[in-house]
């Protein structure tokens, strides 16, 4: 594949820019929306469906969402092709998130992730494989940013998971607790995300692991 490098584009700390698409079923998505519900938001962004393997950052995501919907995040995918295209992709690849169309290539070149020339058959126009991380509120500020512009580049998939545990435990979000939990020293209420206690309270504070959470019970007694 060969790609133009990346001459600039928006980084950790830049405003994401608000757009809106239509999904798979035939329903306008808008960004600002989703960042206020949700305590982040990941744009996937692919080349377009029907490759011949699916695309490394839309892949991984694919086969590891439930570790980010755990923590309420949004998950979208974003490509240039047509909303009933993506649609037989979304049934046949098992994707369980909302894809969008971005036929008329406004947010691939918003967000300055447009290929030049994607491969020898000269198709202009078209997403690089790239991942952005939204927080939440009505600034939308990119927390993270990956572009894969070679078949060498790496993803990162456990950086994601962790940026959007921290989100989570941010802005409060509260999980189903274990029974264990329940019984927990700490005045309610906790947050019980991904295995680490956390007092909702000092949402910021460094998790407590169990051995600590028991000594400190204990120490009680």
């Amino acid at each position: 594949m060969s790609e133009s490098p990346i001459k600039h584009g928006f980084n950790p700390g830049d405003t994401a820019p608000n757009f809106s698409l239509w999904n798979t079923e035939e329903k306008k998505i808008e960004l600002d929306i989703l960042t206020k519900n949700f305590p982040c938001v990941v744009l996937v962004f692919f080349p377009f469906a029907f490759k011949n393997t699916p695309p490394k950052i839309l892949r991984s995501i694919r086969d590891n969402h439930e570790q980010l919907e755990k923590f309420h995040t949004k998950i979208v995918g974003i490509s240039v092709d047509t909303l009933w295209a993506l649609r037989k992709y979304r049934e046949e690849e098992k994707i369980p998130f909302e894809l969008l169309s971005d036929f008329n290539k406004n947010v691939i070149q918003l967000y300055d992730v447009s290929i030049d020339m994607y491969s020898l058959f000269g198709m202009k126009g078209v997403s690089y494989d790239a991942l952005f991380i939204i927080g939440s509120g009505n600034k939308r500020i990119i927390e993270y940013r990956k572009v894969i512009q070679s078949a060498a580049d790496k993803f990162d998939f456990e950086k994601v998971r962790l940026m959007c545990k921290r989100f989570a435990i941010e802005a409060g979000v509260h999980i189903q607790l274990p029974l264990e939990a329940k019984a927990s020293p700490f005045p309610s209420p906790i947050l019980n995300i991904d295995g680490d206690v956390w007092k909702s309270d000092t949402p910021l504070e460094r998790p407590i692991s169990n051995q600590k959470r028991k000594a400190k019970v204990e120490k009680k007694k």
